[in-house]
């Protein structure tokens, strides 16, 4: 299967490659001429990159489908994609999140690439939507709390009501974790943290969380790919792991794996905590549960494979060997 990704160089967008290269898929990412981001790709065999920036399908949405220089469709028309995944979201940071502008700059960017993908012919498109478009409510009745849900929540409605003969599908993707993760993320932190011996200031943490593997997520993704939906048209499904709970209950697990690593490699250290919960306020979309549909997945005939305290465990091996050991 030809299978074009959108955000090709970002944590999910990679996670998803890697997997469906692994399934035989021939795979192209959009990446822009000027992403610093091509790095993270190398030695990704098999991996084809197409430049382009994603607002060139603005103007070729605003000239109707005519071939727009700075677009070159011809070029992608060529390919014939059967699938496309869209991960292009800028403004995913907390203050990005708040930033009304770019979000409708994302929303606008989005409806153009999948009416070119409609255009096209291509039969079925995934949306890496996010748990945020359900905020402080739920997916039947969703409350986003900031301008990053409430954009993705526009596509997502707009892309289940507009997607005619093409497939479309909805990914709620709750936290994915692992070693392309962003460098500041909750759980990278803790294990840094935890290996220097540094105090954590966090949150409440009384909130139901959810946690999925990388391999795990990117797997999903390979999996529903290749799924026969039976010709659903459109629907919405929860990217998650089989478990939720108390997201401080998570916190306290990666630090007691933290501790065992530590003294498994001789490293002496002390006993007592780092955590200093009900410290740091919550983000801008507020302190709200994870209502993840746990089951989804597992109904469809996926299984996990990695749980979340062997994950930690590689993850503190990863980390000790490239940023500590070579230090």
């Amino acid at each position: 299967m030809r299978i074009l990704i959108s955000g090709i160089t970002s944590f999910l967008g990679i996670s998803t490659g890697k997997a469906l290269l692994k399934k035989g898929h021939e795979v192209y990412g959009i990446l822009r001429p000027e992403s610093r981001n091509k790095e993270r790709l190398k030695g990704e065999k098999g991996m084809q990159l197409l430049s382009l920036n994603m607002e060139s399908f603005l103007l070729w949405e605003k000239e109707e489908g005519r071939e727009a220089e700075s677009l070159n469709p011809a070029s992608l028309s060529a390919f014939h994609f059967d699938t496309v995944l869209h991960f292009a979201w800028d403004g995913v940071g907390s203050l990005g999140r708040s930033d009304l502008v770019t979000q409708e700059k994302n929303l606008a960017m989005s409806k153009a690439f999948f009416s070119w993908a409609k255009a096209q012919g291509v039969k079925r498109f995934f949306f890496a939507g996010s748990q945020a478009e359900m905020g402080r409510g739920t997916r039947e009745e969703p409350l986003p709390a900031s301008p990053y849900g409430e954009k993705k929540l526009a596509f997502s409605e707009y892309g289940l009501k507009n997607h005619g003969d093409m497939e479309f599908i909805d990914l709620r993707i709750y936290s994915i974790y692992g070693k392309g993760d962003h460098e500041r993320s909750l759980v990278k932190t803790l294990v840094r943290n935890t290996l220097r011996g540094t105090e954590t200031e966090l949150g409440s943490g009384n909130k139901i969380w959810n946690f999925m593997a990388e391999e795990d997520f990117g797997r999903a993704l390979a999996f529903l790919v290749n799924l026969d939906f039976q010709k659903r048209g459109a629907f919405t499904i929860d990217i998650c792991s089989r478990e939720s709970r108390l997201l401080s209950d998570y916190i306290k697990e990666i630090e007691r794996i933290g501790f065992s690593f530590l003294k498994k490699k001789g490293i002496e250290h002390s006993e007592e905590s780092l955590l200093h919960f009900g410290v740091r306020p919550p983000n801008v979309e507020g302190d709200y549960d994870f209502t993840a549909h746990t089951k989804e997945l597992s109904a469809l005939g996926f299984e996990e494979q990695i749980s979340f305290s062997s994950g930690i465990e590689e993850l503190y091996e990863f980390i000790y060997e490239e940023e500590f050991l070579k230090a």
